[in-house]
């Protein structure tokens, strides 16, 4: 689980060494005056590894997504309804991000800086759990589900296409070609 949620970006990430946000989704970011607000602008080069553009939408799918009783899931739907209060579209690669509680600015980034979930890819309904539980879904990062053996390993596969492995904080990592876990 780790690997395939490690592998779908979010807004921002941290520095590993001095714990400072850095881009990675998001090209820049503010913070509003109210201590629950961050705005966002996403980077116009993002894509998903089926190649469609990440947009304002795939944000806003992600409060529908995480908050649909169809995903039986407790944690989310209960942190993306209580931490999480909106996700505004001002264009195509601009939002906002409202949490429930205002937080030190320091936290905003960590708190709401959420990940998009690629509305193409997927249909909410009863049997959502079902249909999509093995079902490889388009990600934003480096590397791609290539290969499902139950029980015994799942294979991702680098994307040597890529959006972001030019980006500062990306160059010269994700070099590995496959692995396997």
């Amino acid at each position: 689980r780790e690997y395939i949620l490690g592998n779908n970006m979010s807004l921002v990430d941290i520095h590993p060494n001095t714990k400072k946000p850095i881009p990675a989704i998001a090209t820049n970011w503010a913070y509003g005056e109210d201590n629950k607000t961050v705005y966002f602008r996403i980077d116009p080069r993002a894509k998903w590894s089926d190649g469609r553009a990440i947009t304002a939408d795939d944000f806003i799918y992600t409060i529908d997504f995480m908050r649909s009783e169809h995903i039986i899931a407790p944690w989310y739907n209960n942190y993306y309804t209580e931490q999480i209060a909106t996700v505004k579209k001002y264009d195509d690669h601009t939002i906002s991000v409202t949490g429930g509680d205002a937080k030190p600015k320091e936290d905003l980034l960590l708190y709401y800086g959420i990940s998009p979930t690629p509305r193409h890819a997927y249909k909410l309904d009863e049997n959502w759990v079902k249909d999509y539980n093995w079902k490889v879904i388009p990600n934003s990062g480096p590397y791609q589900i290539s290969k499902i053996e139950k029980g015994k390993y799942i294979e991702f596969t680098r994307d040597e296409n890529w959006w972001g492995k030019d980006l500062r904080y990306n160059r010269n990592r994700y070099n590995v070609d496959k692995v396997r876990i």
